[in-house]
């Protein structure tokens, strides 16, 4: 099977050349994400940071115990 027949991340058969355009972009952004990671880790271990945890917690601000005073909501 010729590589343009592969598709990159959806199970359909594209045209050559639409083939070369996403494979260009997603090649472009598969590079910026990876030298954004390093970036992200030299600092880390720079500053003395051996974890990082990366995920979505809807519930993060569920926890917090902010105090709102009458002063608060002066206008």
């Amino acid at each position: 099977m010729p590589p343009y027949k592969k598709s990159l991340h959806i199970d359909i058969v594209l045209p050559k050349r639409k083939f070369d355009i996403f494979f260009k972009n997603d090649t472009k952004i598969e590079d910026y994400m990876h030298k954004a990671s390093r970036v992200v880790v030299d600092q880390c271990v720079r500053r003395g940071i051996n974890t990082i945890v990366i995920g979505k917690n809807d519930d993060w601000k569920q926890e917090s115990r902010l105090l709102m005073l009458p002063k608060d909501f002066d206008v």
